[in-house]
């Protein structure tokens, strides 16, 4: 089997070079990382869906190779930046929180919330295609009681 170039899905061949199908590829990832994935998503993975930035890290351990086996750099790059821009911006709405928690609870939870739907909206542009990331940051909106 010699490794895909060009448009030749890199997922597909990987899970077949360790024997996985794609239902099994689905199975070890939710064993072992915590997914909820599905065939049907590895399927359309390998027909051009990418994965959210979660299931990229759980999928390319379960595959033991590295994001640039799958996808070229600049693809990586462009996206990889989005993602790290949004993450950085929550973390650091985090680290600001945690601080002003310490002075006033309810100030920094406000501060919390306004921060995380600011970053919600973000979110969804950057990833208007990937479900996974809307659901995860839809889920965790909800675990935000309201004030």
């Amino acid at each position: 089997m010699t490794k895909p170039t060009g448009s030749t899905n890199k997922i597909a061949y990987f899970r077949n070079k360790r024997g996985l199908s794609q239902t099994q590829l689905a199975e070890k990832m939710n064993e072992e990382h915590g997914t909820t994935v599905r065939q049907a998503t590895i399927s359309s993975w390998e027909k051009g869906t990418r994965p959210s930035a979660y299931n990229m890290e759980a999928l390319t351990k379960s595959l033991g190779v590295e994001e640039e086996d799958l996808y070229e750099k600049s693809v990586l790059n462009d996206q990889g930046a989005l993602y790290k821009t949004a993450m950085e911006a929550y973390d650091q709405a985090l680290d600001k929180a945690d601080e002003k928690f310490k002075e006033d609870q309810g100030a920094a939870y406000q501060m919390l919330r306004a921060k995380f739907v600011e970053l919600k909206e973000q979110a969804f542009q950057i990833s208007s295609n990937n479900s996974r990331f809307i659901e995860i940051f839809s889920k965790i909106g909800e675990l935000l009681p309201r004030l």
